[in-house]
C-alpha cells in the first residue's frame, strides 16, 4: 500500500514540476533567463523528488502498474494548468481524462 501512496505522490508533483517548468519558460528575457528563474529551478528540484518516488513505488509495484498510474499525469497537468495558468478545459481533455481514468480502473480491477 505504501508503493502506491509513492507512485501517486510521483504523479502529483510530476504534475506540479510541469507547471512549474512552463512558468519558468515566461522568463525569456535573455537568452539563458528560462534556465536560470525560481520556477524553472524549483521545477527541476520537484521533478527529482518525483524521480525519488518513483524508485520506491517501483520497488514495490510491478512495472505495468507504476505506469498505468503514471498516466494520471495528463489529467493532473491538465487540471494544474486550468487552476494556476487559466488555461481551459475543454470537452475534448474532459474526454481524454476520463478515458484515461476508466482505463486505470480497468486495468487495475
Amino acid at each position: 500500500m505504501i508503493y502506491l501512496l509513492f507512485a501517486f505522490i510521483a504523479v502529483i508533483l510530476t504534475g506540479v514540476s510541469q507547471v512549474l517548468l512552463k512558468i519558468g519558460s515566461g522568463h525569456h528575457d535573455r537568452h539563458f533567463q528560462i534556465y536560470y528563474n525560481p520556477a524553472t529551478i524549483s521545477g527541476y528540484a520537484v521533478f527529482l523528488l518525483v524521480v525519488l518516488c518513483s524508485l520506491i513505488a517501483l520497488k514495490g509495484l510491478e512495472l505495468k502498474l507504476f505506469y498505468a498510474i503514471a498516466s494520471l499525469n495528463y489529467a493532473i497537468v491538465a487540471l494544474l494548468s486550468v487552476i494556476l495558468l487559466h488555461e481551459r478545459l475543454t470537452w475534448q481533455k474532459v474526454a481524454a481524462i476520463l478515458l484515461i481514468i476508466l482505463g486505470i480502473l480497468i486495468f487495475y480491477v
